[in-house]
């Protein structure tokens, strides 16, 4: 497994499955891109039918990110996904945040690494991400987290019908 910045192994799972069997590549957010790496490898993850779109609060990481993917993926350009950034804030509304609309129960896996953490409305964020995943859509994340916070998490994340899983 790839390893992402702050120790969270990314395990995509396999592209889902429509009704008549076939499957469909995948598409992946990263929240709180910063320089794209995790975007780099989850690029190379879903492979060249994939898209994982990076998206970040400020212009200085999305600008990193672009430069590490045009350097990246110049020189392995056949196995990656397509890749895109993005600067959005995950605690915008979907509706005044032009950037995330079109991603309206789109997005098949979303992973975020050390980023969650720092949103001043914890509940915003999350009520995000559930609208911008797909009804079978995943969230992956890590992060730090007082042992109070992490249960607070996970009293509140069943109400969405998920499961809370950590290590």
């Amino acid at each position: 497994a790839a390893s992402c910045g702050s120790g969270c192994p990314l395990r995509l799972p396999g592209a889902p499955t429509s009704k008549d069997g076939s499957s469909s590549p995948l598409l992946v957010m990263d929240i709180g891109c910063g320089a794209g790496h995790d975007v780099l490898i989850a690029s190379c993850l879903v492979g060249p039918q994939g898209r994982v779109v990076g998206i970040d609060v400020t212009p200085e990481m999305i600008q990193a990110a672009r430069q590490n993917a045009s350097r990246y993926s110049n020189k392995n350009n056949s196995n990656m996904g397509t890749m895109e950034f993005l600067q959005a804030n995950i605690e915008d509304d979907l509706t005044t945040t032009s950037n995330l609309a079109p991603f309206q129960s789109q997005v098949d896996v979303i992973i975020s690494n050390g980023v969650l953490n720092l949103c001043q409305d914890k509940a915003k964020a999350f009520a995000t991400i559930l609208a911008l995943l797909r009804p079978s859509g995943r969230l992956l994340f890590s992060d730090v987290c007082r042992l109070a916070a992490a249960d607070e998490a996970a009293s509140v994340v069943p109400a969405f019908g998920h499961n809370v899983f950590s290590q």
